[in-house]
């Protein structure tokens, strides 16, 4: 791949936008982001250690049986005492299921009994707080929560020192051509 810079990087003059653009990606990864897998892991532990996975799981099975049985056929048969794979892919699909989350939140579909509710209340109200510690989901963007402005933080995130090096390298390459390129 070759990328066409038709000038020499001048360090007289520097591109000084994306050089900040850069540090400012650097600073947000190892400072601000810095925890944030192990604060997520938390946040998984506390689901399934707490029991929000037995109160939740028939609750998302019924849900996928009568909302979206193409979804609900690939669970139908499994066994989620002892499968621990099928176990993380049902958790992943219900984080991400805005619609469920929303009936979730509203509290219809757990049980009408006033102790389980409200246990179920105070265990999602921990885990929330476990989940509002992770920076990258609080900044970054979720099709299930659109925020407007995950529309700007989310170009800050990375999600492991790789993707920070490719992107920053695309960054450095590019953000000179246009800096170069608009001081003709």
């Amino acid at each position: 791949m070759f990328i066409p810079l038709t000038k020499k990087i001048s360090w007289r003059n520097p591109p000084y936008v994306t050089i900040v653009i850069i540090l400012m990606n650097v600073f947000v990864f190892f400072v601000i982001q810095a925890g944030d897998s192990r604060n997520e892991n938390q946040a998984h532990a506390f689901y399934f250690d707490s029991g929000l996975d037995l109160i939740e799981f028939p609750l998302y099975i019924d849900f996928l049986k009568n909302n979206r049985p193409d979804t609900y056929e690939d669970f139908e048969q499994v066994d989620f005492e002892s499968d621990t794979s099928s176990q993380i892919r049902l958790y992943r699909s219900l984080i991400f299921d805005k619609a469920f989350l929303d009936q979730l939140a509203d509290g219809g579909i757990v049980s009408s009994d006033i102790l389980q509710r409200n246990n179920h209340q105070t265990l999602r109200g921990e885990y929330q707080q476990h989940l509002d510690k992770v920076v990258s989901l609080q900044y970054g963007f979720r099709p299930a929560q659109p925020r407007m402005e995950t529309w700007m933080t989310t170009m800050f995130l990375h999600g492991g020192v790789g993707h920070l090096l490719g992107n920053m390298l695309f960054l450095w390459l590019i953000g000179c051509l246009i800096e170069y390129g608009c001081r003709r």
